[in-house]
């Protein structure tokens, strides 16, 4: 029997080339990946140094724009930062949000989200029905769920 030559030099060559090959599939994102994050971060830094502008709305109105037309609400309101005054209505016992209210029957919800423990103990100092203002940038608009705001400031 005779042994052909270079028979295991290549099938050396050819697990390199397939290592090599699937290295750069499986393992070329990670570059990309910091680069958006980095993008990311840039954005959220440009985004806090600029001077935000609240638009003032009671919540009647926001109530009554979502009650007309959902889609023009969320045209009008998603991604916006607002100053919404209400009452206060529903206080979460876990403190992760409240809601802002006309006082009213009201079917919409304003769900304002707390960020930290100075924002936590404003609302500790108040009660259901106590009147309200949250600065802060509504995230969400939906006919059933109602509006979501991230809370930046308390009044």
């Amino acid at each position: 029997m005779k042994k052909k030559k270079g028979g295991k030099l290549k099938w050396i060559i050819i697990v390199i080339i397939a290592i090599v090959i699937l290295g750069g599939v499986f393992g070329g994102d990670d570059e990309s990946e910091n680069t958006n994050v980095q993008s990311e971060t840039k954005t959220e830094a440009k985004e806090s140094k600029k001077k935000i502008t609240y638009k003032k709305v009671s919540a009647g109105i926001l109530s009554e724009a979502l009650e007309k037309n959902a889609a023009k609400a969320s045209k009008e309101y998603k991604g916006k930062y607002l100053e919404v005054s209400g009452k206060l209505g529903t206080i979460d016992s876990d403190m992760s949000y409240v809601c802002v209210t006309t006082g009213e029957f009201d079917l919409t919800n304003i769900q304002c989200y707390i960020k930290d423990k100075k924002q936590e103990k404003k609302i500790l100092d108040m009660e259901e029905g106590d009147k309200i203002t949250i600065r802060g940038k509504c995230t969400s608009v939906g006919e059933v769920l109602g509006y979501s705001i991230d809370i930046d400031s308390i009044k």
